[in-house]
């Protein structure tokens, strides 16, 4: 198979199904999401205190190959692990008093960062408060003095994840094409994506790790500025307007002449004097689905506009709609299978590694969301009301357990309601505390984030 961007990351060489499964609670779910894993820091060599130059008395940071360990026993019955480090510089012991065990952890041949203060006791000693196995014995030497260190997870360490992108890395750098033109990278002093992937990834000096993410986040801010454009596109498309009967503008132009300040009080009266203008007469059941319709100054969308998300501010509550054509047990279970709705219920470049839902009156839900930085934010809620395929009400009041929140803010009210053609029309009603709750959420973005959202659900319910 012809590897591709999108392609499934459990199919890449040294991956499998278990490493795919611990890579996708990273948000990595295939080959260009391996890609754009990016380090969240990086261990500069040059910057590291050499082993000859720790001085007693000293916090330092430094890096080793482990040339020798073991677990010496002291005169009170304390057993120390030792492990002794090498450079360029030469040899420096670390011990860790208490801690026979990490024999089974730290290896001969590792390279080895350690931070912590340097004492005396038959000599110099480091003794780590926090140590990172860089790199095991068969991985060799690292390419350059700078180290990416990877967001990592249970079941795959940083190394780990590091020997995998530089396993592919030239493979799915020839994959990448740049979106932007040359004049437009020279206007912004832009360098090309691919060697800002590169950069960040295989930096031989920080600068140039600064360089590929400078790159990176341009593209992901000129990214949002796309989407909450797209947002405000679609928003002022959904603003559906009347649709009024063919030949209206006539009958409305003839009132107006003859009578502009008057407006019928019913439809029938409404029918009688439209039949008197020497237009096309309507009937008065014409006349009264036109009223049903537009007499109160409602709006009705049109069977055009069903395809767009349409939100719209009511009080303390903010309220999204849309039609779908699928039905309503589709959307049921995109919000409530975690692996559904962890591929839609996130903003543009977050993901949601993990959702945990407890779907029944007083269950917990738990989605966390993941930003660009790696940092990560839990959504608890509680389900109030379930109507399996017709309803679901969540609130933030609680956190389990109807355990109360500290600052409740929002209930969320769902609703799937078949439409008679066929389809779904999907209401989403957030209920806020106070009205300056309300304004706080449309200052978060609510009339442009939830659109976006709702195509990205309508993306993952296309395929059920």
């Amino acid at each position: 198979m012809r590897l591709q961007l999108n392609s499934p990351v459990k199919f890449l060489k040294g991956v499998g199904p278990k490493r795919a499964e611990a890579l996708q609670r990273l948000g990595v779910r295939t080959a260009g999401d391996l890609l754009y894993h990016v380090p969240h820091r990086y261990l500069d060599a040059t910057t590291v205190t050499p082993l000859a130059r720790a001085n007693v008395g000293q916090e330092v940071t430094c890096v080793g190959r482990v040339v020798s360990t073991g677990v010496l026993p002291t005169r009170r019955g304390l057993r120390v692990f030792r492990a002794v480090l090498k450079d360029e510089s030469g040899l420096l012991e670390c011990a860790w008093p208490g801690r026979p065990f990490l024999e089974r952890q730290i290896k001969k041949g590792q390279l080895l960062l350690v931070t912590g203060p340097v004492r005396y006791y038959h000599g110099k000693q480091i003794v780590p408060r926090e140590f990172i196995i860089l790199a095991e014995d068969e991985e060799g030497t690292d390419s350059g003095l700078v180290l990416p260190i990877y967001p990592a997870t249970e079941g795959l360490t940083h190394r780990q994840i590091r020997a995998l992108v530089q396993q592919h890395l030239d493979e799915l750098l020839a994959l990448i094409s740049d979106p932007h033109a040359a004049a437009f990278r020279a206007r912004y002093d832009l360098i090309e994506l691919r060697r800002a992937l590169e950069l960040m990834h295989r930096p031989k000096q920080i600068e140039e790790a600064e360089l590929g993410r400078r790159r990176l986040a341009f593209d992901e801010l000129f990214d949002q500025q796309l989407v909450q454009a797209r947002a405000r596109h679609l928003a002022k498309r959904a603003r559906a307007g009347i649709k009024f009967p063919k030949g209206l503008d006539k009958v409305l132009l003839a009132c107006l002449a003859k009578k502009p300040d008057h407006r019928p009080a019913t439809a029938g009266l409404l029918a009688k004097e439209l039949a008197a203008i020497d237009v096309t007469p309507w009937t008065e059941e014409d006349a009264a689905e036109w009223w049903r319709k537009h007499g109160t100054g409602s709006v009705s969308v049109s069977a055009t506009e069903t395809t767009q998300s349409r939100s719209s501010t009511e009080g303390r509550d903010l309220v999204l709609v849309r039609d779908f054509e699928k039905t309503p047990d589709k959307l049921y279970r995109a919000w409530t299978e975690p692996e559904l709705i962890t591929q839609w219920f996130t903003l543009a470049s977050w993901t949601a590694p993990k959702a945990e839902l407890d779907v029944r009156p007083g269950g917990a839900s738990l989605i966390t969301m993941r930003g660009p930085d790696g940092a990560e934010f839990p959504n608890r809620d509680v389900y109030l009301e379930v109507v399996p395929n017709r309803k679901l009400v969540l609130t933030d009041a609680y956190t389990s357990a109807w355990a109360p929140s500290e600052q409740p803010f929002m209930t969320v009210t769902l609703t799937f309601d078949e439409l008679p053609g066929g389809g779904t029309r999907y209401t989403a009603r957030v209920s806020h505390w106070t009205v300056a709750d309300r304004e706080r959420h449309e200052e978060m973005g609510f009339h442009q984030n939830w659109p976006v959202a709702t195509e990205q659900l309508a993306a993952v319910v296309a395929k059920l």
